[in-house]
């Protein structure tokens, strides 16, 4: 016997293809280096190729900023040289939020402590270890207090 329940349920198989959802867009791939490292990303969308490189232009404009990997970017420079003219904003606002985790860490967390780190990882990759003098030295320059944040 046909019911009610049962016509729907058959009707419903019969239409549903019809009446499917318009097909998906291609799956859009597109890779390349962020921060030293391989990223992919994956979108389906009609206008993908276009958002994918808006994206990737997004990441390399950040990377030039805040890459460490990239000699000339704002930070290697600030590393480097320990004073950056005309920081961008980004930079800025990255630094005062970590100087506000500095401060509420009681300074166990110190942005400042990369050359330490950079020093360290080098002598790790030739077997050895900093001398005593060579960490007092390194040390001297550590320490968030001895930063200065302005915008010019």
């Amino acid at each position: 016997m046909l019911t009610r329940r049962r016509f729907i349920a058959i009707s419903a198989a019969v239409f549903a293809p019809s009446m499917a959802m318009p097909e998906t867009p291609n799956l859009h791939v597109e890779t390349g280096i962020a921060l030293g490292a391989t990223v992919t990303l994956r979108l389906y969308h009609s206008d993908a190729p276009r958002i994918a490189a808006m994206a990737m232009e997004e990441i390399r404009r950040l990377e030039a900023i805040f890459s460490f990997y990239l000699p000339d970017s704002a930070l290697s420079r600030l590393n480097r040289d320990g004073f950056l003219a005309a920081p961008p904003f980004e930079l800025l606002d990255c630094l005062t939020l970590a100087g506000a985790v500095c401060r509420a860490s009681g300074g166990r967390f110190d942005p400042t402590i990369q050359p330490l780190w950079h020093a360290e990882a080098r002598m790790l990759e030739i077997g050895r270890s900093l001398t005593h003098a060579q960490r007092t030295e390194l040390m001297a320059h550590v320490g968030w207090d001895g930063v200065t944040l302005a915008s010019d």
